[in-house]
């Protein structure tokens, strides 16, 4: 009887001493959870602190790329409305050269000098507009734009850049018909009367928005025109017009640019105080 008893109570103890480690050993994995978890709800809460400051620098720095954007957009449609004012000019001499009849025979020297000069003040490149894209670039291949929480300037950013590319469409299609133009004016005139107007561009390509004036004492007189029949003509004046045209749709498409650039720097200083 007495071993009996000293049997269960020695496993009694056992059981008490069982259960103590039980706790214990529970107690101290539920401190190593609980330290894993505070230790993880820091580093995240971190993790957030950094990416939010990423994201305000991604903002700062995409504030000031997009105010270059306007700024280039600004000249280059400056310079590029000259260059319209110009071309529609010389589609209005081309245009009476064509109908003058019979060939130039008919045209006044002063007439033909007029239409040769403003040909070579519109022979030189449209201007085109250099979208640096650091930090929209950053943005698309470094993940960053998964760290932009506020939708609506995430939206506005890719609608930008689309836009911009849509841009640069339109400068590839201006190239194709400024080519056509200068190859129909190579066929038309005898461009060896310009060679003091070209170096004079070739000097500073700026120089071609100055006044027609200025240009005059640069050109030779002579014989100007290669051919004088309606016929080639009227191919020259379709050559001008499609490549006028394709700089027109250029420089309205740098004006909705422009607009789309405005309206997120604003939206980025309002949501990110910058």
């Amino acid at each position: 009887m007495l071993r009996i008893f000293q049997h269960t109570r020695k496993e009694a103890m056992n059981t008490r001493k069982t259960r103590k480690y039980l706790a214990y050993a529970l107690g101290e994995t539920a401190l190593i959870v609980i330290g894993i978890i505070i230790a993880l709800q820091i580093t995240n809460m971190n993790d957030e602190r950094r990416e939010r400051q990423q994201e305000r620098e991604y903002m700062a720095s995409l504030v000031s790329e997009l105010e270059d954007h306007v700024s280039h957009i600004d000249a280059a449609t400056k310079g590029n409305s000259i260059l319209l004012d110009d071309m529609t000019i010389l589609l209005d001499l081309t245009s009476a050269a064509a109908r003058a009849q019979p060939g130039a025979d008919s045209l006044s020297e002063s007439s033909l000098r007029r239409l040769y000069l403003y040909s070579v003040k519109s022979t030189y490149w449209h201007i085109v507009v250099e979208f640096s894209e650091g930090t929209i670039a950053q943005l698309k291949n470094a993940g960053g734009l998964a760290i932009i929480q506020d939708q609506d300037v995430l939206m506005r950013i890719l609608a930008y850049d689309q836009g911009i590319r849509f841009c640069r469409g339109m400068e590839q299609e201006t190239e194709v018909y400024f080519h056509v133009h200068e190859e129909g004016q190579k066929r038309l005139f005898d461009l060896s009367l310009a060679s003091e107007a070209y170096r004079f561009i070739e000097e500073d390509f700026m120089n071609f928005l100055l006044p027609i004036e200025e240009f005059d004492p640069l050109v030779e007189h002579g014989q100007y025109l290669r051919r004088s029949d309606s016929e080639s003509l009227l191919d020259y004046y379709n050559d001008l017009l499609f490549y006028r045209t394709s700089i027109n749709n250029l420089v309205g498409c740098h004006s909705g640019a422009r607009t789309k650039a405005k309206e997120l720097v604003e939206l980025i200083r309002e949501r990110y105080g910058r």
